[in-house]
């Protein structure tokens, strides 16, 4: 059965509608910080060792994108060397922890690697481990986030605002 040559028009415009519909919901989700932006006082920025930052975050799109990186950046753009994990547990780490307090709470177990992590869950939390001795870890500005969704890879950049040793 063939279309009527006068029907052709038609055909485009409800084909191209329903491209456009498909096209922005697959690019219509993003991450964002929820809660508030953990802040470490001068003491604690002076010391040596290492912290633990959490970071409340949610996914507001369809489907369940997987991680592929986060990054932590300072204000110049500049990438701190921070080791970044997903907290998986409902016992969940809240703030700024050191890592004897971590321990103490077996904390640690319940941390997983962001590499290729898939997001079951809207909301998670993203946990950094910062090392201290590093004196360019003094100002956290940004995460950058790395993402998959329907096969579309993202990156996005998230303003945390932490200001360390202020």
């Amino acid at each position: 059965m063939r279309l009527p040559k006068k029907l052709y028009p038609f055909a485009i415009i409800i084909s191209l509608t329903l491209v456009l519909i498909v096209f922005y919901l697959l690019n219509q989700g993003h991450l964002e910080q929820v809660g508030h932006h953990p802040s470490i006082s001068p003491d604690v920025a002076r010391q040596d060792g290492v912290l633990y930052i959490s970071y409340d975050m949610v996914w507001t799109g369809y489907g369940e994108p997987k991680l592929k990186e986060v990054r932590c950046l300072n204000d110049a753009g500049n990438e701190l060397i921070v080791t970044p994990y997903i907290e998986t547990s409902s016992n969940q780490i809240t703030g700024i922890l050191t890592e004897e307090e971590m321990n103490e709470g077996n904390y640690i177990a319940n941390l997983t690697d962001v590499n290729d992590y898939k997001l079951a869950d809207p909301t998670f939390r993203i946990v950094l481990k910062l090392d201290l001795a590093q004196e360019d870890l003094q100002k956290i500005a940004y995460l950058q986030i790395t993402y998959n969704t329907f096969g579309i890879v993202k990156e996005q950049t998230i303003n945390v605002g932490n200001r360390m040793g202020e």
